[in-house]
């Protein structure tokens, strides 16, 4: 797919923020202007998502000049997934750590 008609069936986020990642901002644009990116994104295709781990990087000609940028990523998902159950089930843990302190507490009184 082109990459003009990509943003017309994709959104890109910042993982950080949460943000909708303008054209300009996208990874590849900023290689083909130079810049290295290594990052984490949320891909967003209607209601499906998927996290992206990747990194873009400008091509360069044997006298430094750009020619053109590259971008390599990988799919993140289940291991973002699986931190969030992950965190979920340990929030999960400490409130009943803390229930169960405060029965003892009660019990001991």
């Amino acid at each position: 797919m082109p990459l003009d008609q990509w943003a017309t069936h994709f959104e890109l986020l910042d993982n950080a923020d949460g943000k909708l990642i303008g054209r300009a901002d996208r990874p590849l644009i900023r290689a083909a202007r130079g810049e290295d990116v290594k990052t984490t994104w949320l891909l967003r295709q209607g209601r499906d998502k998927r996290w992206l781990e990747g990194s873009a990087a400008p091509i360069r000609d044997d006298n430094g000049a750009i020619l053109g940028g590259a971008m390599v990523f990988r799919d993140i998902t289940d291991r973002q997934r699986a931190a969030e159950e992950l965190r979920q089930a340990l929030e999960e843990g400490d409130r009943m750590r803390a229930l169960l302190a405060a029965a003892k507490q009660r019990n001991a009184a």
